[in-house]
């Protein structure tokens, strides 16, 4: 075809076509691009809002834009827990006369009840809990006859009772899924600390050999997680993005993993029911 042959209503139309093709292609490509487009952390949306300006009946636009971020969630969650964490001190006398210190996590319980890893606990030694405002508090063990991985202890101090947050609370078992966002908490007040990490897998109660209720959510007895390994979490809680407790962090296998609440709740009933017969 030969350009210069067309009058001026051909090129007009001639040159509406191209227009035309060219914004199906920009469409198509623009499209398959954010296919293809990898997920973001942070997404940057633009919002476009209209509005009226005064004595002006002409429509002015204003772009704002709006960062939303993912961790949001555990920084609610975070704060929801805060205070509800504190630090369990154990002190035992040396042959030297010297006293020797560990520090580890729990979490309140129940009130009046702070809840710790067994692997923490020295039946030797003497215990006091530390709270969000740097207050120290005696703590007795509570006795239990039946072996658990948890142990409890109870402070009878009322200005504890009176100063303390409420008791944690746990997610139902249900609702805890693979892939989920999850927060180890760690520590009291200005040296408290996050490590974030996902739902990885999970691990089911054996009988005789064979997985006993795999599909069954209240079997699930480890929650492992992508939190690397760190020894001083252990006997902190795990949370999710609503703030609940998915369960108690355990070390091992270079990761943190979660015992589940519901177990941590049985526990704790059966040294009730220990301490009520004794």
């Amino acid at each position: 075809m030969e350009l210069e042959k067309l009058n001026k209503t051909q090129l007009i139309l001639l040159a509406l076509l191209v227009s035309f093709v060219t914004s199906i292609a920009t469409g198509i490509v623009t499209v398959s691009l954010m296919d293809q487009a990898p997920p973001a952390v942070t997404q940057t949306v633009n919002r476009i809002v209209e509005r009226v300006a005064p004595g002006n009946p002409e429509k002015v636009v204003e772009e704002k834009t709006i960062v939303v971020k993912e961790e949001g969630g555990l920084i609610d969650a975070v704060d929801l827990n805060a205070r509800k964490v504190v630090l369990v001190v154990a002190e035992k006398d040396a042959p030297d006369d010297s006293a020797s210190q560990r520090i580890f996590s729990g979490f309140i319980l129940k009130k009046g009840i702070i809840a710790t890893a067994g692997i923490n606990i020295d039946p030797l030694a003497s215990y006091f809990i530390v709270t969000d405002t740097g207050k120290k508090f005696s703590a007795e063990i509570e006795k239990n006859e039946t072996p658990t991985p948890f142990a409890f202890l109870s402070i009878a101090d009322p200005a504890f009772l009176k100063e303390a947050a409420e008791p944690v609370s746990f997610a139902l078992p249900d609702s805890v899924k693979l892939g989920q966002s999850v927060a180890a908490l760690w520590g009291v007040g200005a040296d408290q600390a996050i490590e974030s990490g996902i739902i990885s897998k999970f691990m089911y109660a054996e009988t005789e050999g064979e997985i006993s209720g795999a599909t069954e959510t209240d079997a699930i007895i480890r929650i492992l997680t992508s939190i690397p390994e760190n020894g001083a979490w252990t006997g902190g809680p795990i949370l999710d993005k609503s703030g609940k407790v998915i369960g108690m962090a355990f070390s091992g296998g270079g990761i943190l993993y979660a015992i589940p609440g519901h177990l941590i709740l049985k526990a704790y009933e059966s040294v009730r029911e220990t301490g009520a017969g004794g």
